[in-house]
């Protein structure tokens, strides 16, 4: 997890700011119990943020028990992605994302399954204005469905985006956006949705819906994550954001 930051009370920044000038070892006991303060002050502060963002994923599937996603960084170099597609005469393509950004900026979009109503309502407004998108940018979108399994999607919401089957579960590792799903919300998706998830995904896991914009350099330009899998990009961020 990342490390937790508070934010001082004003008296206790300028206590703060008095020690640090005259050095903690000349102050006086005072001081040193102000440390003791702010220490226990800083641990309580990150139990509580852990605690309330811990229950916050569990509310919606995530097994905390595992490694919970997180968002990777803007600015930061996004992971390399490398698939290979098969056409329907059986004549294959490899494609790297390194090769794309030389031409254009690349656009990586994950999904959860056909049997999500909010991924295929998403995906379906989404491919409304694909073609704008593509006039600026590449768009793969990842999903840890079997191929059949993305035939479906498509028939559902008729995306004709690139879609990668990463049913080998790299690319949502490479960019932290897979849990393993909690034993109530497995439950949930299995008796409200009728789904499997080991059989349409291999394992009981699913990624965050997140979106990544990766520029020419590879870099990371524009992210939207949020383990609320109701919340996503729109088409006009994702617009505005491209280099």
């Amino acid at each position: 997890m990342r490390p937790c930051t508070i934010d001082l009370p004003l008296r206790l920044k300028k206590k703060v700011q008095i020690g640090k000038l005259y050095g903690f070892k000349s102050v006086t006991l005072q001081m040193r119990i102000l440390q003791i303060v702010l220490i226990a002050s800083i641990l309580a502060a990150c139990g509580s943020k852990s605690a309330r963002h811990m229950k916050r994923l569990d509310h919606f599937g995530i097994d905390t028990t595992n490694s919970v996603p997180y968002s990777l960084d803007v600015g930061t170099l996004a992971p390399v992605i490398q698939f290979t597609e098969v056409d329907s005469n059986g004549i294959s393509t490899s494609y790297s994302s390194t090769e794309v950004v030389r031409e254009k900026p690349l656009v990586v979009l994950f999904y959860r399954g056909h049997w999500c109503p909010v991924c295929n309502k998403y995906l379906s407004a989404f491919n409304d204005s694909l073609g704008i998108i593509l006039e600026r940018a590449e768009v793969w979108v990842v999903t840890p469905e079997k191929p059949e399994y993305v035939a479906l999607t498509r028939e559902k919401t008729g995306l004709t985006a690139k879609v990668i089957s990463d049913t080998s579960q790299k690319i949502m590792k490479d960019y932290k956006v897979l849990f393993h799903v909690n034993e109530q919300y497995r439950k949930k998706i299995d008796l409200a949705l009728s789904e499997d998830l080991k059989e349409t995904n291999g394992d009981d896991v699913l990624p965050v819906p997140a979106t990544y914009v990766i520029d020419e350099n590879h870099k990371i330009v524009f992210k939207q994550f949020d383990p609320n899998y109701k919340n996503r990009a729109t088409v006009m961020s994702i617009l505005r954001n491209l280099p």
